[in-house]
């Protein structure tokens, strides 16, 4: 038993339509992958720019509890205040997201903690993506946001490091390490 050309007419167009179907969820995979491409590069940049603030913050914290000045009423350099600080991490942060194709209008930096001493830094990321839904379309432009935050751990140093000069306790000379414990240096001018 034989088809009729109008069952084969049928199969012809059912196979059309799959077919234009495919080409259209193609398309809007594409657009789907474009803009999480987008979402991934300011999510990326976000990620490194706090990431670069922290680690600015974790090098500074101890200098926050520095004496400002010595016992003589002497400014003690290694003092550092806390707007300095905060400003430090942010110009950090602004710097990695540069770095990362954000330009600074784009980046918000915060700190969720603020006070005396914050250790977490949050940055957010606003910007626009093109995604060309159809290769004959124009580009549309959609909003991307991204954010992240970062947070150092205080007195978790991981190269052990300790301090090179002594403050606070009358002596502000170089400092030398015997079994861990502090010692006024061999070779100080006192």
């Amino acid at each position: 038993m034989g088809r009729s050309r109008s069952e084969a007419g049928q199969a012809s167009l059912l196979l059309l339509g799959l077919l234009a179907a495919l080409l259209a969820g193609a398309t809007v995979l594409f657009a789907l992958g474009q803009a999480y491409g987008a979402k991934g590069m300011h999510q990326r940049a976000a990620d490194l720019a706090a990431v670069s603030g922290a680690q600015v913050m974790r090098r500074h914290y101890p200098r926050l509890f520095e004496p400002a000045f010595f016992g003589d009423g002497v400014p003690n350099p290694r003092h550092l205040s806390t707007d300095t600080y905060l400003s430090l991490a942010r110009v950090a942060a602004l710097r990695g997201a540069s770095r990362n194709g954000v330009r600074a209008d784009q980046v918000r930096v915060g700190f969720p903690d603020a006070g005396f001493a914050p250790t977490k830094i949050s940055v957010a990321v606003r910007g626009d993506a093109d995604v060309r839904v159809a290769t004959g379309d124009r580009p549309r432009r959609i909003e991307v946001r991204a954010h992240a935050t970062a947070e150092l751990i205080p007195g978790a140093d991981p190269e052990g490091g300790m301090p090179d000069h002594g403050s606070g306790g009358g002596y502000h000379g170089p400092l030398a390490y015997r079994q861990g414990k502090p010692t006024r240096s061999l070779f100080s001018a006192s």
